[in-house]
C-alpha cells in the first residue's frame, strides 16, 4: 500500500488556509512543520508500550477530530452561503442590475467609512493631500461582505415587492377592461328606448338591481388574487349578488382561448334570483324542491378532480335535478381546485376566510336552474370510430378478455391489422387508439337504441358516436391472457368501439353539435321564427385540457368554431381535467352549453 504524500496534500490545500482558522496547524500536523506543537503525522501511529503517552494520543487525536468536524460543518456552510451569493447574483444580472458598478459603489463607501489612515487624516483636519499616507498607494479599496451580502437581499427584497406591485397592477388592470367590456357590450345589447329603461343596460341606468348572477373564469395566473379580484368585481357591479366559477390553467371567451397565459372572463346572466340557486360543499343543493320552492332542472358545476368518488359524487347530484343533467367540468390547475360559489345569501362563518370569500377547494360547487331557464346541450367527442361496435362478452375490472365471444386481443389486433411480431408498430398505433364504451341496453330495448336513444351499431361501423359514449385509452396488453386493458372499469354486456382521434374528426365533431344545437333552437314547421342563433343569450364551453387549439389545428382554433356556428354570442369556459354532462364525467370531450333566451313578453 503506497502511503499517502502529506506533502502534497499540503501543497494541494495551501491556498485555502486563509479560508479555515487553524488550517496552519493541520498543515503541520499532516507535515511535520515546526509551526505545530505536535509530532509529524507518521509519528503518530508508530508503535507505542506506554500506555499513558497512548491515551494522550488518543485525547489529542480525538481533539484533532472534533476540530475538523467543527471545520467540517463550518466549510459546508460557507459554501451553501456562496452559492446562494452566486444564485443571488445571476438573478440580479438577469434583471439587468449592474454588479460591477454596485462593487465599486461599495468599496469607494467602505474606504470613506472605513476607519482607515486617510479618514484620520481628514478627521483630525488635516488635508488628505497635503500628506498622503505611506500606506495609501498600496491599499486597494475592500468590499465590506455584511454590506454586500446586506445590499443584495435589500435589492432582491425591493425587485419582490415591485414583482407583487406590478402584478396587483396588472390584475387591477385586467379587471378594468373586463368591466368597460362588460359596460360596452351592456350598453349595445339595450333596445332603443325613449325613456332609457330598456333592457339590462338601461335598468341598471335606472339603479335596477339586473343580471343577479355572474360565471366568472380566471386562469391561474390569477389564482392568489382571486379573493381580491372577486371584491373588486363585486364592488364595481353591485347589481350581481351571486358569483360562479372556477379556476383553470386556461379558460376561453367569445372566440378567444387563453391557455397558461394571463386570463379573466366574466359573463353576466340576466335571471331573477328566484331561478336559479347557488351551491357548493358547505351549502349543498337540496333534494328536488327546496323550502323555497325552488326546484333545480339543471346545473352548472364544478368540481375538484381529488375529491373522493367523484364520480359518483356527480351521479348523486344529477338525480336532485328534475333533468338529471348535469354540465360543467373538473377544475384543475397549477394552484390547485380552486372554486368560485358566493351566494346573495351570505358568507359562510368559521370555514376561513376563503369560503367567507364564496372561494373552495374540494368537492363541488354550481349553480343550478330552474324548469323555465332553458338550455340546449351537447357533447362532441372528437374522435371517430375505426371499427364496429363488439359485444362485451367477458371483462374483469378494467380488462377486456372477450369480444363477440373471441379473444379481445386477437378482434384488436385484427381489426387494426397488426401483428405482435412487429411490436413497435403496435405499441404506436396503439397510442394513437382509443376505445368507447356503452353501457347495457335496457332490456326492453337491447339491440335496438341505447340508453340515450342512440341506435347501437352493433356489427357495422357507426358514422356517428353518442354521447352515451365513454371515450377511454388503452393502457396495456395482455398476451398470455389474449386481453387488454383499458382506463376505466369495462362494463360486461355493453358495447366497445375502437376509436380515433385526429384534427379531423375533431373538427367535424364540434361542427356537428354546433349544427344540432342550431337545428335544435330553430322554428318548427309552421311556426313563425327568425335566425336560431338569435335565440341564444349565452353560452357555456368546458373543453378537454388535453384538446385546445393544437388539437384543432391552430391556437384558438376550437373556439372560432364554435363561434362561425353560432356567431358573435357571449360565450365563457374553461379548460377541464374531465367534463361533466349528463350524469356522467367524461375525458378528452368538449361539453357545449347555450342559454335560451326568454320569449318576449307581451
Amino acid at each position: 500500500m503506497t502511503p499517502p504524500d502529506f506533502g502534497a496534500f499540503q501543497a494541494a490545500f495551501a491556498p485555502y488556509a486563509r479560508y479555515v482558522p487553524g488550517f496552519a496547524f493541520l498543515q503541520g500536523l499532516a507535515g511535520g512543520s515546526p509551526a505545530a506543537d505536535a509530532p509529524p503525522m507518521t509519528q503518530w501511529v508508530a508503535p507505542v508500550f506506554d500506555v499513558d503517552e497512548l491515551e494522550r494520543r488518543i485525547r489529542d487525536l480525538k481533539a484533532v477530530h472534533f476540530w475538523l468536524e467543527q471545520n467540517a460543518r463550518a466549510l459546508q456552510a460557507t459554501i451553501q452561503a456562496l452559492e446562494v451569493q452566486k444564485m443571488t447574483l445571476a438573478t440580479l444580472k438577469g434583471m439587468n442590475v449592474s454588479l460591477h458598478e454596485m462593487a465599486q459603489a461599495f468599496a469607494s463607501s467602505g474606504a470613506n467609512a472605513s476607519p482607515g489612515v486617510g479618514t484620520e487624516a481628514v478627521a483630525q483636519g488635516g488635508s488628505p493631500a497635503s500628506e498622503p499616507p505611506t500606506e495609501a498607494p498600496a491599499a486597494a479599496p475592500g468590499v465590506d461582505p455584511v454590506r454586500w451580502w446586506r445590499s443584495l437581499t435589500d435589492q432582491f427584497q425591493t425587485i419582490a415587492a415591485n414583482t407583487l406591485q406590478e402584478m396587483a397592477q396588472h390584475t387591477a388592470t385586467a379587471a378594468a377592461l373586463v368591466l368597460a367590456q362588460l359596460r360596452a357590450q351592456l350598453a349595445a345589447a339595450a333596445p332603443a328606448d325613449p325613456a332609457g329603461h330598456g333592457g339590462a343596460a338601461g335598468r341598471l341606468e335606472a339603479g335596477q338591481a339586473v343580471t343577479p348572477l355572474a360565471v366568472l373564469y380566471l386562469t391561474d395566473h390569477y389564482a392568489d388574487a382571486a379573493a381580491d379580484i372577486l371584491d373588486h368585481l363585486s364592488a364595481e357591479l353591485p347589481q350581481v349578488t351571486d358569483w360562479v366559477g372556477a379556476v383553470g390553467v386556461g379558460i376561453c371567451a367569445g372566440g378567444a382561448e387563453y391557455i397558461d397565459e394571463p386570463g379573466l372572463a366574466v359573463m353576466l346572466c340576466d335571471l331573477a334570483p328566484s331561478r336559479y340557486r347557488v351551491f357548493s360543499g358547505l351549502a349543498p343543493l337540496g333534494a328536488t324542491q327546496g323550502p323555497e320552492g325552488f326546484v333545480p332542472q339543471t346545473a352548472l358545476v364544478h368540481a375538484d378532480p381529488a375529491t373522493p368518488d367523484v364520480t359518483e359524487l356527480v351521479q348523486e347530484l344529477a338525480e336532485r335535478t328534475l333533468g338529471h343533467y348535469l354540465f360543467g367540468g373538473l377544475a384543475a390547475s397549477r394552484a390547485g381546485s380552486l372554486q368560485i360559489a358566493r351566494s346573495s345569501r351570505g358568507g359562510l362563518a368559521g370555514h376561513g376566510r376563503e369560503a367567507a370569500a364564496g372561494l373552495f377547494r374540494g368537492g363541488l360547487s354550481g349553480v343550478a336552474f330552474g324548469p323555465d331557464v332553458g338550455i340546449v346541450s351537447r357533447v362532441t367527442q372528437g374522435v371517430r370510430a375505426v371499427s364496429p361496435a363488439y359485444r362485451i362478452t367477458a371483462a374483469r375490472a378494467q380488462c377486456v378478455d372477450e369480444l363477440d365471444g373471441q379473444p379481445a386481443l386477437d378482434v384488436l389486433l385484427r381489426a387494426l391489422d397488426l401483428s405482435l411480431d412487429d411490436l413497435p408498430a403496435v405499441i404506436a398505433r396503439l397510442r394513437q387508439t382509443l376505445v368507447g364504451l356503452q353501457a347495457p341496453a335496457a332490456p326492453a330495448s337491447a339491440g335496438r337504441t341505447g340508453p340515450e336513444g342512440h341506435r347501437e351499431h352493433v356489427g357495422r361501423v357507426p358514422l356517428r358516436l353518442g354521447d352515451d359514449l365513454l371515450v377511454r385509452h388503452l393502457v396495456g396488453l395482455d398476451p398470455a391472457r389474449r386481453a387488454f386493458v383499458v382506463a376505466d372499469e369495462v362494463p360486461v354486456g355493453g358495447t366497445l368501439t375502437l376509436c380515433a382521434r385526429d384534427v379531423q374528426a375533431a373538427r367535424a365533431d364540434l361542427v356537428r353539435i354546433c349544427a344540432e344545437i342550431r337545428d335544435e333552437l330553430s322554428p318548427e314547421e309552421g311556426e313563425v321564427g327568425g335566425d336560431p342563433v338569435q335565440r341564444i343569450a349565452g353560452a357555456v364551453y368546458v373543453s378537454c385540457n388535453g384538446r385546445g387549439g393544437p388539437h384543432f389545428g391552430g391556437p384558438g382554433a376550437e373556439l372560432q368554431i364554435v363561434r362561425h356556428a353560432l356567431g358573435d354570442v357571449p360565450l365563457v369556459g374553461f379548460f377541464a381535467a374531465g367534463e361533466i354532462a349528463h350524469h356522467r364525467l367524461y375525458g378528452y370531450t368538449g361539453v357545449l352549453t347555450v342559454f335560451v333566451a326568454d320569449a318576449p313578453s307581451g
